[in-house]
């Protein structure tokens, strides 16, 4: 960076050794290490408010989106107690019992009630499917291709039966959850502690775009059985309530309810493989640019300015990373220290260089009143009684020495001499001239 001339020799003058200058450079260094200090302090202050608004923020999401999953869990939790209270519910009734859930959360991709079918129930489910209108029912699984079959003989089902909205979801309608091995190892959990679970990263049957979601479980029991204990529980399991959620709609239609203020949101699962554990990046709604974040970005995320929590989310680990978008930044980004830190600089240039005028002023001021006392003294030793001899014209000092007249005053004085000849002189020599020739 370049420095103004003015400057340099300003600082030069101040770092001097001569001690006149002592006042100006401790001025000096005490502003410059003063706004230094301001500047860091103001600086920490400032980046401490920005973290604190940005993990309140966060936090504030976060808390939307648990409050979300605690509903999703009680609308889950009642059709299970439906069943498990109910000799029979038809589809009719289904449908009526979950219409108004749907409606207040438009973004669940559908409830299901998935029962248990052995393999000797299974014409009877068909048979009842053909008979409430549904003709082409079958029991369907995904071969290794991902192409939708007709599932082969298996002891049990846990097959999808009612589903809701029927018209989004009819791709799904017969598929057997349990034929999965993410699903299947879910559905033993749900069985076994009669609590809500949430399965790892699925592709849904419905879903024709790539995107992905979870299931959450919630088992249904024989109606009046006793289940207190596991063998208890799979004895009298009969099924499952099931909520369908695609990340793609519940989470950006959850943050629309907030603020956008420029914060992005990466959801993983810890309980799952690293490979899989990304569920969801959430893209603040003040980008200007799409962002299509990968692994490597996650963990750069992680170094920035963030906020990392994780949570037991029915049973599996969910990590919440939530990071600033660059708008966030540029919107909280403050010059207050920045402004600190030159108007210090400028205060302490300008003490600094008044000083040093000062200095100067009174160094002058010290050489005038120096050449004055010297002037005097030089007028002093001209009064007075001057020892000059009769005949030569010298004169005597105060250390007895003999000086020509001219040494003499120029030495006491600032007169100089210039040789000439008076009148009177001249007619003299004159004649001396004119008798020795």
């Amino acid at each position: 960076m370049n420095v103004p001339a003015t400057k340099l020799s300003l600082i030069k003058c101040c770092f001097s050794k001569d001690s006149q200058f002592l006042a100006p450079t401790l001025v000096f260094i005490f502003g410059s290490i003063t706004s230094v200090i301001l500047f860091i302090i103001v600086q920490s202050i400032v980046k401490s408010e920005v973290q604190s608004y940005f993990e309140f923020s966060a936090r504030n999401r976060l808390s939307s989106l648990q409050t979300d999953i605690v509903r999703h869990q009680e609308m889950v939790n009642s059709v299970a107690g439906l069943f498990s209270s109910s000799q029979y519910v038809s589809r009719e009734e289904f449908h009526a019992f979950v219409k108004d859930a749907l409606a207040r959360y438009p973004y669940i991709q559908g409830i299901s009630w998935n029962p248990l079918i052995s393999k000797s129930e299974y014409s009877k489910y068909v048979e009842k499917a053909h008979k409430e209108g549904i003709n082409n029912f079958k029991i369907t699984e995904i071969d290794s291709n991902g192409q939708i079959i007709s599932a082969p003989v298996r002891e049990n089902y846990v097959a999808v039966y009612y589903i809701e909205p029927y018209t989004t979801n009819k791709e799904a309608l017969g598929f057997n959850i349990a034929s999965h091995q993410g699903r299947k190892k879910a559905i033993a959990q749900a069985r076994d502690t009669g609590l809500a679970v949430i399965t790892e990263k699925i592709k849904l049957v419905q879903e024709k775009e790539g995107n992905y979601g979870y299931l959450l479980l919630k088992a249904i029991y024989r109606k009046g059985s006793i289940n207190n204990t596991i063998s208890q529980r799979r004895k009298n399991f009969t099924g499952l309530a099931v909520g369908i959620f695609r990340f793609t709609d519940w989470i950006p239609l959850t943050m629309r309810e907030l603020e956008p203020i420029g914060i992005d949101v990466w959801i993983t699962d810890e309980s799952s493989p690293k490979a899989s554990q990304l569920l969801h990046f959430h893209s603040s709604r003040t980008r200007k640019e799409v962002f299509r974040p990968t692994t490597n970005d996650y963990e750069l995320a992680k170094k920035g300015l963030h906020w990392k929590t994780t949570v037991n989310i029915l049973g599996r680990q969910w990590s919440f990373l939530f990071v600033p978008s660059p708008e966030f930044i540029k919107e909280q980004k403050s010059g207050q220290a920045w402004i600190i830190l030159t108007a210090g600089f400028i205060i302490t240039l300008l003490l600094t260089k008044y000083l040093v005028s000062k200095t100067h002023h009174s160094v002058k001021l010290a050489a005038a009143n120096k050449e004055l006392l010297n002037a005097l003294n030089e007028i002093k030793a001209l009064k007075g009684i001057i020892p000059i001899c009769s005949y030569c014209h010298k004169i005597r000092d105060d250390e007895g020495a003999w000086n020509q007249l001219e040494a003499y005053f120029r030495k006491h004085s600032e007169a100089e001499f210039s040789h000439g000849i008076c009148p009177t002189c001249l007619i003299t020599e004159r004649k001396k001239l004119e008798q020795n020739i």
